[in-house]
């Protein structure tokens, strides 16, 4: 019915990303939290009675078991911070103690931070902490502007409230380091979060029953069921037309303007103070005024740029209208200049350059990678270009360069060896080696 595929498909990956739902192909806080649920459950079953034993017994299993699970699956970020926060709770039943939710995941930053202080700068980290601390605060009231009587409806409204005030919180994030925003994020929360919960549930039955081959075999049905459903709803969701903006650009300084705006909002949210949704709406004017200033400066500018990847020529030159790669590995400069393009604002899809010589910005660049044949017809007068790099290990004498080319900067890109490099300083005494000194980047 709907098409086996590889579940951990590259095509299939971008398909989670954009539509939102890419959190359930991670060992995340909402396995974590299935996971804790399961166990209670199945332990109260056994161990009944609110006597301090009974309790011990049932909240020393749960923990055990829980922190088994944390560790085995690598201990992420957001795995750690939901582990923490669900014993703050167990422990909060153990003692019969009041569970407050703030000071549990305040609390649980805190140890984690001490404990490895590089997490702060973890986007894991950074985006679990935003999603709990927004759902805390504002799902409660986004839940409570639509209170439907219907059973179902309501549980859909509870869902969708919880994915909005997620959204509130890590929007800023996702804009800034993915680049990216799902406009049905919330179509996305409906279909797989109760989609990934069955999977668990079906995972963790399929290895409970696996010494009985027939009801094993059974739940591994419909694991495999349940997987290749959840992968056609989010496929579908994916190529709904404007379901998700890519290649966005958000600058630090946007993003944190738009937390401050976010923490504004909900102090006038918690007081009704109309200074603080005042304030809150001078942040999203400066944001949107320092998003035009950006993008003023950046597409009046041009880059010309060699990048620094070890045994790849790869020589670029981009603006807002233009941009042009001349390389022998494509997907390598990709990756390493996806980031400029995006800050840049130059076009995400480049034009591979298939001859030596390009312009940008009124500035000319010659990539040398080959000696002139014996019988090469030397110009006139040496044609004059700004930036002259050298590829791919080749050698050419000065009496015969200076014939050819009238150069202002000398760059010996990185896929030519130590010894090319050294061959060509030891004879024209100036030049750029980008293997000793990592990317060439110029802006003009």
């Amino acid at each position: 019915m709907f098409g086996k595929k590889d579940f951990l498909d590259s095509e299939l990956k971008l398909s989670y990303s954009k539509s939102g739902a890419s959190h359930v192909l991670a060992v995340s806080g909402l396995h974590v939290g299935v996971i804790f649920v399961f166990l209670n459950f199945l332990f109260s079953l056994f161990i009944r009675g609110n006597k301090t034993g009974f309790r011990l017994a049932r909240v020393s299993f749960v923990l055990v078991l829980l922190w088994s699970f944390a560790f085995l699956t690598g201990g992420s970020a957001s795995v750690l911070r939901s582990a923490l926060m669900f014993s703050f709770f167990q422990f909060a039943f153990l003692f019969q103690r009041p569970f407050y939710a703030y000071a549990s995941l305040f609390s649980s930053m805190f140890l984690l931070i001490v404990w490895e202080p590089q997490l702060l700068f973890n986007v894991g980290f950074q985006l679990s902490y935003a999603a709990v601390l927004s759902i805390l605060f504002f799902q409660p009231k986004i839940a409570a502007l639509f209170s439907p009587a219907n059973k179902f409806l309501a549980w859909t409204w509870n869902l969708t409230s919880v994915s909005l005030a997620a959204q509130i919180g890590t929007a800023p994030l996702v804009l800034y380091y993915f680049h990216q925003f799902s406009f049905l994020f919330w179509l996305s929360a409906l279909v797989v979060v109760p989609l990934a919960t069955a999977l668990i549930a079906l995972t963790g039955l399929t290895l409970l029953t696996y010494p009985v081959s027939c009801v094993c075999d059974f739940f591994a049905f419909l694991l495999d069921k349940v997987a290749i459903a959840m992968n056609f709803c989010v496929e579908s969701i994916n190529h709904i037309p404007f379901s998700s903006a890519s290649d966005l650009y958000c600058p630090l300084i946007c993003v944190f303007l738009i937390f401050v705006a976010i923490l504004l909002f909900a102090l006038y949210c918690s007081v009704r103070r109309p200074f603080a949704l005042i304030l809150s709406l001078v942040s999203v004017l400066l944001m949107l005024s320092f998003s035009i200033l950006d993008y003023e400066l950046k597409t009046s500018k041009s880059t010309f740029a060699v990048y620094y990847l070890p045994g790849v020529s790869a020589v670029n030159a981009f603006s807002f209208h233009d941009n042009v790669v001349k390389t022998d590995n494509m997907d390598k400069v990709s990756r390493k200049a996806n980031g400029f393009w995006l800050a840049s604002y130059a076009p995400a899809t480049p034009v591979i350059d298939s001859v030596g010589v390009f312009s940008i910005g009124g500035r000319k660049a010659f990539v040398l990678s080959k000696v002139p044949e014996e019988n090469f017809s030397y110009p006139e007068c040496p044609v004059a270009v700004d930036y002259l790099v050298v590829s791919r290990n080749v050698k050419i004498e000065k009496d015969v360069l200076s014939r050819i080319f009238a150069y202002k900067r000398l760059i010996i890109d990185s896929s030519c060896s130590s010894s090319t490099a050294q061959w060509w300083l030891s004879r024209y005494h100036k030049g750029y080696v980008v293997m000793e000194r990592g990317s060439f980047v110029e802006q003009f």
